[in-house]
């Protein structure tokens, strides 16, 4: 190591000391102080390098408790990012759970809902099924009765002509044996014909 500069009488030994300011917020390294050295006084060449020595290793350690301080601030700023992203993802949770089970409510809901609307359809179509097989039956009843009723009024009316032929026939009878002195069939079988013609205005009607 070349000691002239600090050993010559005309100039100052450079003694270097390390500081650590807070200059807004920042952490900066002082301007190295000049120590004067009286000139009259011999140096000793082994003191010099040791208060180099002991000079640098101030500033080494110096160094180390910048950096280490510098390690701390970041971790108390990651520790801090990391706490407020740990609410963030513990809101989100939470948002995201209330969602689920929300979502889980409305599909137990429309299951409900659709299975009591088949069930209410199902009914329904059972329902309409009897009451379509009622009318089935009803139609057929009726319809055996139409047919009933028109084979009794044929009956009927085939029963009626009989009747009128067999009266005609006893009237004319009477009026050959002298049992009467009129022929008159048509008055005495009104009533039968008035009722043929009632039959039939009915049947019109229908």
């Amino acid at each position: 190591m070349d000691l002239t500069p600090l050993l010559s009488p005309a100039g100052a030994l450079k003694r270097q000391t390390s500081r650590v300011e807070m200059n807004k917020g920042k952490k900066v390294m002082s301007e190295p102080e000049l120590i004067p050295i009286n000139q009259n006084k011999s140096v000793d060449p082994t003191e010099s390098v040791a208060l180099v020595t002991e000079k640098t290793e101030e500033a080494t350690t110096s160094r180390r408790a910048f950096e280490r301080s510098c390690a701390l601030q970041s971790q108390l700023f990651l520790r801090k990012d990391v706490k407020f992203l740990s609410k963030k993802v513990s809101t989100l949770t939470s948002s995201n759970s209330k969602l689920k089970k929300k979502v889980k409510k409305a599909k137990y809901d429309l299951e409900r809902l659709t299975k009591e609307s088949a069930e209410k359809l199902a009914k329904t179509e059972v329902a309409n099924a009897r009451l379509r097989a009622v009318m089935v039956a009803s139609e057929k009843k009726l319809s055996d009765i139409d047919d009933m009723l028109a084979d009794v009024l044929e009956k009927l009316d085939k029963a009626a002509d009989e009747v009128v032929i067999q009266i005609r026939g006893e009237l004319m009878h009477q009026y050959l044996h002298g049992e009467t002195n009129s022929w008159r069939p048509e008055e005495d079988i009104e009533v039968w014909e008035s009722w043929k013609k009632l039959n039939e205005l009915e049947q019109v009607d229908e």
